[in-house]
């Protein structure tokens, strides 16, 4: 299982704990596990499009990121007295180093539970602690809850002109936000 981070705890609704934990090579097929049971309405939100596995490819990639300016992380609980994973999502920071590109996906007998929310939090968590002023996203139009999530969380929308299917979500960070405390309940990158 992909190695915990420095403060990997996050507690959903309920007090059901959520390890937050960096993908690494060995999780490959754990990773590819969770694409296949997201539903295939999960798997079109998450990956803008059709699939019914991550390409082997992407598989790759993903498990080879450096862990700072790419991320690639994992939602774990303990079900049953083993380990699940609940979630995943993947940070970049982009070229000019002020935008990070983020997306995300939570299990479908996970969604509602605040689990969005908190890895939200973590997302900005992370881009503040990389001095990061701009968290972006693409969202399918057709993904009314991950829209109505952004709004929730303070984020804009913007047209993207090339794909009439696809809104642009941003979240300024430059400005603190009260009750966060990124230090204390979520993960963020180790220093360099």
């Amino acid at each position: 299982m992909a190695r915990a981070l420095r403060h990997p705890t996050l507690f959903l609704t309920g007090g059901i704990p959520v390890r937050i934990c960096e993908i690494q090579l060995r999780d490959a097929e754990t990773l590819q596990a969770y694409v296949r049971r997201l539903s295939p309405a999960s798997r079109r939100n998450r990956f803008l499009g059709s699939l019914s596995e991550l390409p082997q490819a992407e598989l790759d990639r993903v498990t080879h990121l450096d862990q700072r300016s790419q991320s690639a992380l994992l939602a774990v609980t303990d079900f049953a007295g083993a380990p699940i994973v609940i979630g995943e999502m993947r940070q970049s920071v982009m070229p000019d180093g002020q935008s990070s590109e983020c997306a995300l996906s939570v299990a479908d007998e996970w969604q509602g539970r605040g689990l969005g929310t908190l890895l939200i939090k973590c997302l900005e968590c992370r881009a503040r602690a990389l001095r990061v002023r701009y968290l972006t996203g693409d969202v399918l139009r057709s993904n009314i809850p991950m829209q109505r999530l952004a709004q929730k969380m303070g984020f804009s929308f913007a047209p993207i002109v090339s794909d009439w299917k696809l809104v642009r979500i941003v979240k300024d960070l430059s400005a603190g936000e009260a009750g966060l405390p990124c230090e204390k309940s979520v993960a963020v990158p180790r220093a360099a």
